[in-house]
């Protein structure tokens, strides 16, 4: 009871439109003109005037000071938990006069910065760092503009814009693209013909192999310019496609009972994998990739690698959170879904999945890693930054 009444009393303190030093000086003035009353010393009662007028003067000039500026967090597209971003705050005055000793600060960082001098019309770029402790949706932009100029006495503090929720990604990690193929083939027999039966993707990078003399129906777009004005001769280039690397990525959060995001760190390890193998398998541009996460309401999203898929299932990793559910919704999901060619990979936490329900749906052998026993550790590394897709 006492506890509450001293944070409601520091609250409350907190809410008032002055420093320590201000609410301290208020407080002698008040008690000097109490004395200058009572004594009847009118040069008291004129001190303490002067006092609070000079408290009043500087509450005022504070809060004009706040009154034309407008600020804006900028933030990249895309932050991930537990890892260093730089992010920017443009700080703009809009008045006809220039703002002093103003302070930006952003509770959710939370960093601060103090703007010495911000002249009329011009725009004060900050520049900051921060790390986020935990995937999922964060309220951000909770910018604050704070003020005592000139003498400190006061404190205006106004709401620079309303939060806004920023999805944070799942921690990245390090992963040995090579080993994991070499495991999927042993794992998951679908993987050699899948990689044999190599076929030309529209939106794959295709890679240059040499010149040769034009043939019929050959593209237009090839023709080596420099080379045939040389020769005489229609030269085009040759390019030779690459093999695909397909893969199916199963991610089962199935956990005793309900656990949200940032309670239960082998689902969080498990979330980390996936994302992982997400976004080093869209680095490759044109292969077919396909995620499935299992629970009460279960997530398929297909599609080529690059960029735009890569963020699409890191932000639906972002969300999953760890249930009981079963994976009767995933089966049906998957039953009448078109999947690509490709090796199956799922990720569990339970060493009862119902792995030969799935093979029966899909038609084709599965691979398992169970993470709660530390199986990844072959491939992956936790905790290590991931470089950018190209």
């Amino acid at each position: 009871m006492i506890a509450s009444q001293k944070r409601s009393l520091l609250v409350w303190v907190e809410r008032l439109p002055f420093t320590r030093e201000g609410l301290l000086w208020l407080l002698i003035a008040l008690a000097m003109l109490v004395t200058g009353l009572l004594k009847g010393i009118n040069l008291i009662i004129l001190l303490s005037c002067w006092l609070v007028v000079l408290i009043a003067w500087n509450w005022w000039l504070a809060r004009r000071q706040l009154r034309c500026l407008d600020v804006a967090g900028i933030v990249p597209d895309f932050v991930f938990a537990q890892t260093p971003f730089r992010w920017t705050v443009n700080l703009t005055n809009a008045g006809r006069r220039a703002a002093h000793g103003v302070v930006v600060r952003e509770d959710a960082a939370p960093q601060s910065w103090f703007v010495r001098c911000a002249d009329a019309g011009q725009t004060v770029r900050l520049e900051g760092e921060a790390t986020l402790p935990r995937r999922g949706a964060c309220a951000w932009n909770r910018l604050r503009l704070a003020c005592g100029y000139p003498v400190g006495l006061a404190n205006i503090v106004r709401d620079a814009g309303r939060p806004e929720e920023l999805l944070v990604l799942p921690r990245p990690g390090t992963l040995q693209r090579g080993v994991l193929r070499h495991w999927l083939s042993q794992h998951s027999p679908s993987q050699g013909p899948v990689r044999a039966a190599a076929r030309r993707q529209p939106t794959a990078q295709l890679e240059f192999h040499g010149l040769r003399a034009f043939r019929p129906g050959d593209s237009p777009r090839h023709i080596h310019w420099r080379t045939t004005a040389r020769r005489g001769e229609v030269m085009v280039r040759e390019f030779e496609d690459l093999p695909n690397d397909n893969l199916v990525l199963i991610v089962d959060p199935r956990t005793p009972a309900a656990a949200p995001i940032g309670t239960n760190a082998e689902l969080e390890r498990l979330v980390s994998l996936a994302a992982t193998i997400a976004w080093e398998w869209c680095r490759q541009k044109g292969d077919e990739f396909a995620l499935a996460v299992a629970g009460a309401s279960p997530v398929l999203l297909p599609g080529v690698t690059g960029r735009e898929l890569a963020l699409r299932v890191l932000k639906e990793l972002a969300r999953v959170t760890g249930s009981p559910a079963s994976w009767s919704g995933l089966l049906a999901l998957l039953e009448h879904a078109r999947l690509p060619e490709a090796a199956v990979l799922v990720l569990t936490l339970r060493a009862d999945a119902p792995l030969e329900d799935l093979s029966q749906c899909l038609r084709r052998p599965v691979a398992c890693v169970n993470v709660a026993r530390a199986e990844e550790q072959a491939f992956y590394l936790d905790g290590e930054p991931i470089k950018n897709l190209r």
